[in-house]
């Protein structure tokens, strides 16, 4: 019978007894185009297990993929699978470290320059952002304080600042309503007054038609 694990489970190694384990998941983005980095791929786990202290087939290329604003650049998802069960909580944190303080792909040559975008394992500190800049960093809870999270700027707005900004645009718009409105009556006004004074009334007829008129009767009787 065949066994089937699915994502994010990994088949364990070589040799250990058949089953599925949970892989430490990273995702890196390296600047060498796809095309370029298909033959690259033993010497990527290569290196990656040097710089983790793994054997060579617990690195797994399990995906890359072209960025897509820059063609130059390769996203590459990589599985590290433990040698049993699971790997235990300091190996775990010790490849988050090394990760993280770009303490791997020592071969720029090959690769260029890199950004982490995660690593991921049950137990781990959440991943924080490649660019860390303008960013305040705070101890991981439960952790190595060593180990930090990432907590963007701006997210103690107090209540009262954020509905003072609310009653303040409130009011803005109400005022902006009103100006509209007045104005708009004030263009309606000036409109029927410009209509009335060019109608004429029912009947009246102007003084330079009427002299004509009594002029032509005049010579009539006559």
């Amino acid at each position: 019978m065949s066994l089937t694990c699915s994502e994010p489970l990994t088949y364990t190694l070589p040799g250990s007894p058949c089953g599925c384990v949970w892989p430490l998941q990273v995702k890196l983005r390296i600047s060498i185009a796809i095309y370029k980095f298909f033959p690259s791929v033993s010497k990527l786990a290569k290196e990656i297990a040097a710089s983790v202290l793994l054997n060579r087939n617990q690195v797994r290329i399990v995906g890359a993929d072209a960025t897509t604003q820059q063609l130059e650049k390769t996203t590459v998802l990589i599985n590290l699978v433990p040698q049993g069960i699971k790997f235990d909580d300091t190996t775990a944190l010790l490849i988050y470290k090394k990760f993280w303080q770009r303490e791997i792909l020592s071969d720029f040559s090959t690769f260029g320059s890199y950004e982490v975008l995660y690593v991921h394992y049950p137990g781990l500190p959440p991943s924080p952002p490649s660019n860390v800049y303008g960013i305040d960093v705070e101890p991981y809870p439960g952790h190595d304080n060593n180990v930090t999270i990432i907590k963007p700027l701006g997210v103690n707005v107090s209540r009262k600042q954020k509905e003072g900004s609310g009653g303040r645009m409130l009011i803005m718009i109400i005022l902006s309503s009103l100006t509209a409105f007045v104005l708009f009556i004030g263009l309606a006004w000036l409109f029927l007054l410009k209509c009335g004074s060019s109608t004429l009334e029912p009947g009246h007829i102007p003084d330079a038609k009427m002299s004509s008129f009594s002029q032509r009767s005049g010579n009539l009787k006559s």
